[in-house]
């Protein structure tokens, strides 16, 4: 208003000198906008802004500031919806330039976007997320400037913007131990943390350990003795996480069982496992006896007895010691168990006897569930034991700690097989109790499923529903398009895995055999889809059909990264990226071994396994002798041999 009052009297003077009386009103300035009217050119030029603007007068022009752009920035955001509301800001009359957006999250990483001049006066501009890719779920720093086309910037905004996002236990990579030897090994691993919050370790319901992640490169690893683990035992492990937004997602649930007394500083050690089986499993992989050396002049027959009878035995030389130490692992198929029982184990080096006692072999059930699922699908959960077990089966669900639980329904197990609709369950994640009796005897058994909501648009059909051993069964998925894999699994086993970038999948199924077959569609990401049909294979009359189920292999592509390996390193770090397809694939389990020691890690959403080898592993090594270290998935290994370093 100050500049508009003295334009009128710079004007009326103009006017009053050059032309006369001139009716201010009517001829020189309009009511709104006091724009000049029909007044001669040289009026004009003489009434320059430029002079009223460096008049004498302490008048001071006012341009555009900060609250004619009415800025509204969102406190929170949500990444599940594509277009969020980031920030909201009004253009003002008078602003000539652009506007700029700057994010900064926590490491410095800006994503930039610049609203340019186009706009007109008076729009009202909307940044929503749609606007930027890669965004996580953390807190960013935001800064929203005005930059006219002349003259200095001018700061619109300045705070932060917590950014949030639905996340699983899926979104992390962990790494459990359920074996314990030394109060310092670890119990549980986690790195890839999608977004930034506390991480929570609960040791028998109660919190032993939480840390604070402020960068989601952040890697943590938790030790016995940091959960106050100091004796042997047996121990409920919960891992949670709690988001900076307040979410909290359970990441893992498991036992884990102490055996500090096993290394002590003797040369030779023996131990003798109880080995538990899971029913359908041939004895391969339970290990009932591990022997360790460190000390390579102990050498000799080392034999394990079952009873009287010599059921293995391997001569130790001073050549099995190259790498420091030596160890070997004998399995049940190993000493001819094959069946529940208890049996007398013997352990010799020579004619020591290093260890004896009896070791009970038992068979658990079998437990079959989906571990992903849509609200309302037909899926079931599956008991299966040894034939001629009769009991009873109970379902609960747990509270976070595991400490409360709900009822949900009970099954029987007749001539060891039961069964029981999940179809009930609704969206969300759900940590199951089962538990299992079988005469006087109930044991426990923990489940989690997670149930998706399907998205609008998808439609699939498995036909027939019955049919001819050696006939073909069609599966047919329409729907958005999404770069993501569609998996197809039989009687809960993934046979084949197909992009649906192109909105459809039809794929045949052969070779199933004479049954009832459960055929499940999957697609999991942000178009979530998941249904299971039954299917019914009827026996030829007569003829034996003995058609195999061909499946088409997929194409497997494993690397493994090479390291320099130190023997005074505190750690190493051994990493494999695999490829399915020429997709990476997360969670798939990848075998490492290093120095005749394996260890296992799940992929993450890259197709990455890492492992950590100990201090105490390297330590042992010798300096100059060749190591090789190996990955493998399935069938496929890959190897690095490298010299080891001081």
């Amino acid at each position: 208003m100050k500049f508009k009052k003295i334009m009128l009297v710079a004007f009326l003077l103009l006017a009053v000198l050059t032309v006369g009386a001139v009716s201010a009103s009517e001829d020189i300035v309009s009511d709104d906008n006091l724009a000049v009217e029909d007044a001669p050119e040289d009026i004009i030029e003489e009434s320059s802004v430029e002079e009223v603007i460096t008049s004498d007068s302490d008048e001071e022009v006012v341009g555009v500031v900060a609250d004619d752009f009415k800025v509204n920035v969102s406190e929170e955001v949500n990444l599940d919806d594509e277009n969020a509301k980031i920030v909201e800001f009004y253009y003002p009359e008078g602003a000539t330039g652009s506007v700029e957006l700057i994010l900064t999250s926590y490491d410095d990483f800006d994503y930039t976007t610049i609203i340019f001049s186009e706009y007109e006066v008076g729009d009202i501009i909307n940044i929503t997320t749609s606007s930027f890719d890669g965004l996580d779920p953390v807190k960013y720093n935001v800064e929203l400037t005005y930059q006219p086309n002349d003259g200095a910037d001018l700061t619109l905004k300045q705070t932060t913007i917590q950014f949030t996002k639905t996340l699983t236990k899926d979104d992390f990579t962990i790494v459990k131990y359920t074996s314990l030897f030394d109060s310092t090994d670890y119990v549980v691993n986690v790195w890839n943390y999608p977004a930034t919050g506390v991480l929570f370790v609960y040791v028998n319901g109660e919190k032993r350990y939480n840390s604070t992640i402020a960068d989601t490169d952040d890697d943590v690893y938790v030790r016995a003795n940091q959960l106050k683990i100091n004796s042997d035992g047996e121990y409920a492990i919960l891992v949670k996480f709690k988001t900076d937004w307040g979410d909290e997602i359970e990441l893992a649930k498991f036992n884990t069982t102490t055996n500090f007394n096993f290394w002590e500083d003797d040369d030779d050690h023996a131990s003798i496992n109880d080995v538990d089986v899971e029913y359908g499993d041939d004895f391969k992989g339970y290990n009932v006896v591990d022997f360790y050396s460190d000390n390579s002049e102990v050498t000799g027959l080392l034999k394990v007895f079952v009873g009287d009878s010599l059921k293995f035995s391997k001569q130790i030389s001073a050549s099995d010691y190259e790498y420091g130490s030596y160890s070997i692992n004998v399995e049940a198929q190993n000493l001819d168990i094959t069946k529940e029982g208890t049996y007398n184990i013997k352990v010799m080096l020579d004619d020591e006897i290093l260890a004896q006692k009896t070791c009970t072999v038992s068979v658990s059930p079998k437990i079959d569930y989906p571990d992903t699922m849509a609200v309302g699908e037909n899926e079931v959960l599956t008991v299966t034991a040894q034939a001629g077990k009769n009991g009873n089966a109970k379902l609960y669900e747990n509270d976070d700690y595991g400490e409360s639980s709900t009822f949900i329904g009970e099954f029987p197990i007749v001539n060891g097989y039961g069964s029981y609709s999940l179809s009930k369950l609704s969206k969300g994640d759900h940590g199951l109790r089962l538990a299992l009796t079988f005469g006087s005897t109930t044991t426990y058994e923990y489940l989690n499923v997670y149930v998706g909501e399907n998205t609008q648009g998808f439609k699939s059909s498995v036909t027939p529903a019955s049919l001819t051993v050696g006939g073909n069964v069609n599966v047919v998925v329409t729907g958005p398009k999404t770069d993501a894999n569609l998996y197809i699994y039989v009687d809960g086993k993934q046979i084949k895995s197909v992009n649906f970038i192109n909105g459809q999948v039809n794929e045949v199924l052969s070779g199933l055999t004479v049954g009832s077959h459960r055929i499940k569609v999957l697609l999991d990401g942000e178009n979530f889809y998941s249904n299971t049909v039954a299917v019914t294979v009827n026996p030829v009359p007569v003829k034996k059909d003995t058609t195999k189920l061909t499946v088409k292999k997929d194409t497997i592509k494993l690397t493994l990264k090479k390291v320099a390996v130190k023997k005074s390193a505190k750690k190493l770090i051994l990493q494999a990226t695999l490829k399915i397809n020429g997709k990476a694939v997360k969670g798939k389990v990848i075998k490492f071994k290093f120095n005749k020691k394996t260890i296992k890690a799940k992929t993450n959403k890259k197709g990455v396994a890492k492992v950590t080898v100990k201090k105490a592993v390297l330590k042992k090594l010798k300096v100059g002798k060749k190591l090789t270290y190996t990955a493998t998935y399935s069938k496929t290994t890959k190897k690095v041999t490298v010299k080891v370093k001081k």
